[in-house]
C-alpha cells in the first residue's frame, strides 16, 4: 500500500495516500474536543423530488467500475497512480512505472487515459528513474514535483511545469534541488508552494530535516528552511483551505512508522515557513479534507493483531470514522466505528468517498477491493455503492486512493492494484457515471 519509493524520504506521502491504515483514538468526554451536535450550515438532504425533474444535477457516484485501457495498466511492471485532479483535457493522474521514467496520464472521459508527453532526466541511475509525486494547478497552468536517484550522487528534487497537461517539461537544475526530496506541492496565495526533506549525504536515502520551497511562477523556485515548533522536524501531508495551510509534525523518531514515537501534533501556517500547534486534533493515521463545507476528517481501520499483519504505532487507537468540523474547534463524530475509505471529494450535495475494504487489507496476502461510498447529508451516513472489474483471483489488493469530478458529473479514481501471484503492483483507474449508467 502506498507509495512504494526508492528512498525512505518518501514516507510523508507513503503515510497519506494508505501506506498506514488510519485510526482515530477514543472520544473524549470533552465536547468541545470531539464533537456534540451536528456541525451548524451542514448540507441538507438532497431533495428526492427535485433530482427526479429534469433540470436537477444528475446523481453522481451511485456505482464504479474498473476501467480497462491498456495505455493505462502497468502489468507486468511494478507501477501506482498516486493521485488525480480535474484540468486539461478533462483529468490529470500520476505516478510511475518501474523501469519506465515519470508517468502522466490524462483523460477526456475517464475511459481512455493516454500518457503525457513528460522530459525525463538525463541523468538519472536507470534502476532509479524519477516519479512525478505530486500535481497541482499553478504556474504556467500546472506544476508537478518528485525526486531521483542522480548518478553518482543521492536524492535530488525535480519540477516540471505544463501548460495543458499534455505536455510537461523539466524545470531546470537549481542548486536548491540538490540533496533534497521534493514529495509535494501546492497552490497558495497566488504562488506555489513545495514541500520535502534535506538529504544526509552520510545515508543518501535517509529524509533529514524539512525543506520547503516557494515559486512565483512554478519555474524559479527558492529554498527555504521553516520555522516548526519543538520536537517537530519534519511538515507533511499538507492541505490548503480557506482558513490556513494544515499539516502533520512528524518527530525525529519517524513519526507513524515507529511504534514508540511520540504522538505527532497537527500543525498550521499561513505561508508555509512558519508553522504552530494548531486546534486541529490529529485523531490518529487520517486524511484531512478542507471542502465547502468545512473540515473533513477520514479514519480508517487498523489490522489487527498478530504475526502478518502491519502494526501501528503504540498511542493509535480503534475508532474508525468521519469526523466533521465547521468552526475548527468543535469535532463532531459522523459515521464512527466502521472502517470507510480515505479520500472524500464533493460534487455539489454529494459526497463521495473512495478506498479499499477488506477482511485482510493489511496481511501480505492481502484480501481486498477497491470501494466506494457516498452521502447526501454532509456526511452523517453513508451508502455503499458497487464497485465492479476487478478480478479477486488475481487481485490480492485493489485500491482507490485519490478522485476528481470531470464537468459533466464523471466522476474518476486511481490507485493500483496488487497481483496475487507476484505481490507487485500496478496502475488501475475506476469511473462512476453520471446517474450510475
Amino acid at each position: 500500500m502506498g507509495r512504494l519509493w526508492a528512498a525512505g524520504a518518501a514516507i510523508v506521502m507513503c503515510l497519506s495516500l494508505g501506506g498506514w491504515p488510519a485510526v482515530a483514538e477514543e472520544p473524549s468526554a470533552n465536547p468541545a474536543a470531539n464533537g456534540g451536535p451536528p456541525a451548524a450550515g451542514a448540507v441538507p438532504l438532497a431533495n428526492p423530488t427535485a433530482a427526479a425533474t429534469p433540470s436537477a444535477p444528475p446523481q453522481v457516484g451511485l456505482a464504479w467500475e474498473r476501467v480497462a485501457d491498456r495505455d493505462l495498466v502497468s502489468r507486468p511492471r511494478n507501477g501506482q497512480m498516486y493521485g488525480v485532479i480535474a484540468g486539461g483535457p478533462g483529468a490529470i493522474a500520476w505516478g510511475g512505472v518501474s523501469g519506465t521514467g515519470p508517468r502522466i496520464w490524462t483523460t477526456v472521459d475517464g475511459r481512455d487515459w493516454s500518457p503525457a508527453t513528460v522530459e525525463t532526466a538525463t541523468d538519472a541511475v536507470p534502476e532509479n528513474l524519477p516519479e512525478v509525486l505530486d500535481v497541482t494547478a499553478g504556474g504556467p497552468g500546472f506544476v508537478a514535483v518528485g525526486s531521483y536517484l542522480r548518478e553518482g550522487d543521492a536524492l535530488t528534487s525535480i519540477v516540471w511545469t505544463s501548460r495543458d497537461g499534455l505536455t510537461w517539461e523539466r524545470v531546470p537544475d537549481s542548486p536548491g534541488f540538490e540533496w533534497s526530496a521534493m514529495d509535494q506541492v501546492v497552490a497558495w496565495r497566488d504562488g506555489l508552494l513545495a514541500f520535502g526533506c534535506k538529504i544526509i549525504p552520510s545515508e543518501p536515502l535517509t529524509c533529514g530535516p524539512d525543506r520547503v520551497w516557494t515559486s512565483d511562477d512554478g519555474v524559479s523556485w527558492v529554498r527555504a528552511t521553516p520555522a516548526l515548533p519543538e520536537g517537530s522536524v519534519r511538515v507533511g501531508i499538507v492541505e490548503p483551505s480557506s482558513d490556513g495551510l494544515w499539516g502533520v509534525g512528524y518527530g525525529s523518531g519517524g513519526g507513524f512508522v515507529d511504534p514508540d514515537a511520540p504522538r505527532p501534533p497537527r500543525l498550521t501556517s499561513l505561508d508555509g515557513l512558519a508553522w504552530t500547534v494548531s486546534p486541529l486534533p490529529v485523531l490518529g493515521v487520517e486524511r484531512l479534507h478542507p471542502l465547502p463545507d468545512g473540515l473533513y476528517l477520514t479514519v480508517a481501520a487498523i489490522p489487527p493483531k498478530g504475526p502478518g499483519f502491519i502494526q501501528p504505532p503504540t498511542w493509535v487507537s480503534r475508532t474508525p470514522g468521519v469526523y466533521a468540523s465547521a468552526d475548527l474547534l468543535t469535532w463532531t463524530p459522523l459515521a464512527v466505528g466502521r472502517p470507510l475509505g480515505d479520500d472524500i471529494i464533493a460534487v455539489g450535495d454529494t459526497l463521495v468517498m473512495v478506498g479499499t475494504h477488506g477482511r485482510r487489507c493489511w496481511s501480505p496476502n492481502g484480501d481486498c477491493l477497491a470501494a466506494a461510498w457516498r452521502s447526501t447529508d454532509a456526511g452523517r451516513t453513508w451508502t455503499s455503492v458497487p464497485v465492479t472489474g476487478t478480478r479477486p483471483k488475481k487481485v490480492a489488493v485493489a485500491s482507490m486512493r485519490a478522485a476528481a469530478a470531470l464537468p459533466d458529473g464523471t466522476l474518476v479514481a486511481v490507485g493500483s492494484e496488487i497481483d496475487r501471484g507476484t505481490g507487485w503492483p500496478s496502475t488501475a483507474a475506476w469511473i462512476s457515471m453520471p446517474g450510475g449508467g
